[in-house]
């Protein structure tokens, strides 16, 4: 036989050959992506244990009441991992919506829960101790089936305290025109079943109808010191904003007199800066004998324009209360 005879059987076999050293390549390469995937196996556990001992860090932290460090040690395991780093933003997105921390109001008559995505909220669950005298108050003069007006209510722990008082329960109506409190306002009302007593307004209240500028200290749940108007907190001092938007402000009679708001029988007030401001927007209300009583924080410098402007509606003050914050106090009116 001629060679030219073997040429086709010859291909072949290089053929083969070629096919043969091409599996063996991807043989090759299966078994180091193997050896990776057991590498990254191995990684994962690693970082895993790692991440559930820092959880265990934080829950040992906020046994002991160390609740800022407990939240960033929480947060550096869920979030910070190098190997959460790598997951896709859809992936992080599924991770983040699915974290829910709750902790447990000190109110320690009622079952009362916040919804934290925060350290400034985990200051928030102490609220009833921070401000023993605001609790005693709302305990004390708020009866079954009466209404609180509670303006700067932030995340809500207050509104809650008193949503929760009675099982015929007070009427809250929430003002916070923040919109990360607002948010999470109408969060912790939903989260506490509190939906058909507790009712959240995202609007401002002031001594006029308009639109205005509020200005917002910092940007975070459970902030505070924002302010209407000018960017002035309530020990006097200007303060650049983090972020300044219009926002609807509302005096308290045209709420009443408009809105058919129903007239309340406590007013709470705690905003930072303008509360003279809203007690104006609310003058011909003061004098209706349904309006029992006023919590108002106040700066001491300031006070006796507000004991002026009450005693003329027939308010008396009944007692004051010192803050943390120098020269800020509780004043807490009652009717004649």
């Amino acid at each position: 036989m001629k060679n030219q005879d073997f040429e086709p059987q010859l291909d072949e076999i290089k053929k083969i050959d070629e096919v043969r050293g091409e599996l063996k390549s991807l043989q090759e390469k299966l078994e180091k992506t193997q050896e990776s995937l057991k590498e990254l196996r191995a990684q994962a556990k690693q970082k895993l244990a790692g991440a559930n001992q820092k959880v265990e860090t934080a829950h040992n932290l906020l046994a002991k009441g160390e609740l800022e460090q407990a939240v960033n040690i929480y947060q550096k395991a869920l979030i910070f991992e190098p190997g959460l780093k790598k997951l896709s933003k859809h992936s992080l997105a599924q991770l983040k919506s699915a974290i829910k921390i709750v902790g447990k109001l000190d109110y320690h008559k009622k079952d009362i829960f916040l919804l934290i995505d925060s350290a400034i909220e985990m200051g928030r669950l102490n609220s009833c101790r921070k401000e023993e005298d605001t609790v005693v108050w709302m305990e004390t003069f708020l009866k079954p089936g009466e209404i609180m007006y509670d303006i700067g209510a932030n995340v809500g722990a207050y509104s809650l305290v008193a949503a929760k008082l009675y099982e015929d329960p007070v009427k809250v109506y929430a003002f916070e025109p923040a919109c990360d409190n607002f948010l999470k306002l109408c969060k912790n009302i939903s989260f506490n079943k509190c939906t058909h007593n507790a009712f959240p307004f995202g609007i401002a209240l002031s001594d006029e109808t308009k639109v205005e500028i509020f200005n917002y200290k910092a940007i975070a749940y459970g902030g505070s010191h924002h302010a209407l108007g000018k960017p002035v907190n309530n020990t006097h001092e200007e303060f650049k904003p983090a972020l300044s938007v219009p926002t609807i402000s509302w005096r308290i009679d045209d709420l009443i007199e408009q809105m058919k708001f129903p007239v309340p029988n406590h007013i709470k007030i705690d905003v930072d800066s303008i509360e003279f401001e809203i007690l104006k927007g609310a003058e011909k209300t003061l004098s209706n004998p349904q309006v029992k009583s006023i919590n108002v924080e106040q700066h001491e410098q300031d006070v006796e324009k507000v004991i002026e402007m009450l005693d003329k509606k027939n308010f008396r003050l009944n007692s004051e209360h010192q803050r943390t914050t120098k020269h800020m106090k509780n004043y807490v009116f009652v009717r004649n």
